[in-house]
């Protein structure tokens, strides 16, 4: 109930959110159905989403529920820096490395 539950009860009653936003003090619920057809991408069936928003204090302050006719289909990017080692194993990394070491380097005193 709003303004009476807190997010131990919440989390008491739901379980535990699927996700939780600490920064905007949300608590998500997720649960969604698939069909799949052979080799064609999976389409999604339904999908229920309840939303608990708190207050600073952690009592629920609202309590939304969206389905799948009320969401959007948002595009996710993933930027990963390439390192470069992707094609190169640790083996050939560790051998390329054996004659690049100076004796000089390791055994001169500072």
């Amino acid at each position: 109930m709003v303004g009476v539950d807190t997010r131990a009860t919440a989390e008491e009653t739901l379980g535990v959110p699927t996700i939780s936003d600490t920064e905007t003090g949300r608590l998500y619920y997720i649960s969604s159905r698939w069909r799949h057809y052979g080799m064609n991408p999976p389409e999604p069936i339904s999908r229920d989403i309840v939303a608990v928003a708190l207050d600073s204090a952690e009592v629920v302050t609202n309590v939304s529920r969206y389905s799948l006719e009320d969401g959007e289909i948002v595009a996710l990017t993933r930027r990963v820096t390439d390192g470069g080692t992707e094609e190169i194993s640790f083996l050939q990394q560790l051998l390329g490395n054996i004659g690049r070491f100076d004796a000089s380097d390791i055994l001169s005193e500072p």
